[in-house]
């Protein structure tokens, strides 16, 4: 109906759901054990806009090389070995590994991220502040403020510390910066005048409740 009225057919293909419980692998629906779970599935690969429709000639036509021919067309993209799915760059030491010299594995990362999530949003954050700066060399400190700002859907501004007052403060202004979360070493050894409030890393670690380790795990 839709090539009859003039509008555009995109075929999309959807590769490498043979083998789960929606597929007719086995020679049945549903009723079968996946192979493995999550269930990992290739990325959709759609045709060009219009360029179906085209290809399918007036409406009614059903001959070879039409519409009907373009889905497997669609499927070429997919035809590799399928990607894993990515996280967001901000959370992609969440997937796995270690970091710095206290062995911070990921899951560990991502109970550290929830926690200081959570003290961040009840202590210092309010809901209209989507840019947060950070003041903090690469440490484990800095990986968990990314993670849990990231975690929270907020923008994680790195500010460079071996910069001057005057340009930290100009990229502050411009990125509609509100609080800096840095540390008081970094302030004693970069005597920084930053034109925002400054909150510190150090002063969060007695404010960690029980309830909030429990909501982590």
């Amino acid at each position: 109906m839709a090539a009859e009225h003039g509008h555009a057919i995109v075929p999309v293909y959807l590769g490498g759901f043979w083998g789960s419980v929606f597929s007719y692998s086995g020679g049945r629906f549903f009723w079968k054990i996946p192979r493995r779970v999550p269930y990992r599935c290739r990325s959709p690969s759609a045709g060009r806009d219009g360029q179906e429709r085209r290809a399918a000639g007036p409406p009614g036509d059903r001959r070879a090389g039409g519409a009907g021919q373009q889905p497997q067309r669609a499927d070429v993209p997919a035809a590799g070995p399928p990607v894993p799915p990515r996280l967001p760059p901000q959370l992609l030491p969440l997937e796995g590994g270690r970091h710095d010299r206290r062995h911070l594995s990921g899951g560990r990362l991502l109970a550290g991220g929830l926690v200081l999530r959570k003290l961040l949003c009840r202590n210092v954050l309010e809901e209209n502040e989507p840019r947060v700066g950070l003041l903090l060399p690469p440490s484990v400190g800095a990986v968990l403020v990314n993670a849990a700002l990231a975690l929270d859907r907020r923008v994680a501004v790195n500010l460079n510390y071996t910069l001057s007052s005057s340009v930290l403060n100009d990229c502050i202004r411009q990125c509609g910066i509100r609080r800096v979360i840095t540390s008081r070493r970094v302030l004693e050894r970069f005597p920084l005048k930053l034109e925002a409030e400054t909150v510190f890393l150090e002063d969060f670690q007695p404010l960690v409740r029980p309830a909030d380790k429990l909501r982590a795990c």
